[in-house]
């Protein structure tokens, strides 16, 4: 019975690359849950790299934006804010 009312419940979540507005809030909230943890200085990302994140795809959508954040925090922990040119180090070539 509850297996049936559950299942009646449909969400639908359209992907990260028509969501480019949710980009921002994203990010940020990952540098919070992954900065301290990694030990990283970086607290945002400039504009530039988030108008560079707006434009790619996200075939893995949510997770591989997560995924491309802690790595950023990962190769690059002394950075202030997350430049454009950190993006070239962890994001695949298209």
């Amino acid at each position: 019975d509850l297996l049936d009312r559950i299942s009646a419940v449909r969400i639908d979540m359209p992907p990260l690359r028509d969501r480019p507005e949710d980009i921002p809030p994203l990010t940020a909230h990952f540098l919070a849950l992954y900065g301290p943890r990694l030990g990283a200085r970086a607290r945002a990302f400039s504009s530039a790299a988030l108008d560079s994140l707006a434009e790619r795809a996200w075939p893995g959508n949510v997770r591989e934006l997560e995924y491309v954040v802690e790595l950023l925090l990962i190769y690059h922990p002394h950075a202030e804010t997350i430049e454009p040119e950190h993006l070239r180090d962890v994001l695949p070539r298209r």
